[in-house]
C-alpha cells in the first residue's frame, strides 16, 4: 500500500465572507469565453446580418 497523500483538489470557486474567490485557471477561462463572445458579436454586427 502506498502511504503517499493524494493532492488536494483545487476549488474553482470559493465563497467566504460575502465574497467569491476564483482560481486563476477559472478566471482565465471565464475571460477567454467573454473575449470569444465579444469577437463573435463584433463579426455579426460588422456583417450587418440583422439589418444594421
Amino acid at each position: 500500500m502506498s502511504t503517499e497523500a493524494k493532492p488536494e483538489r483545487v476549488k474553482r470557486l470559493h465563497y467566504e465572507n460575502g465574497r467569491i474567490y476564483f482560481s486563476r485557471q477559472t478566471e482565465r477561462a471565464f475571460f477567454f469565453v467573454l473575449t470569444v463572445l465579444m469577437l463573435l458579436l463584433g463579426v455579426v454586427e460588422g456583417s450587418k446580418i440583422f439589418g444594421g
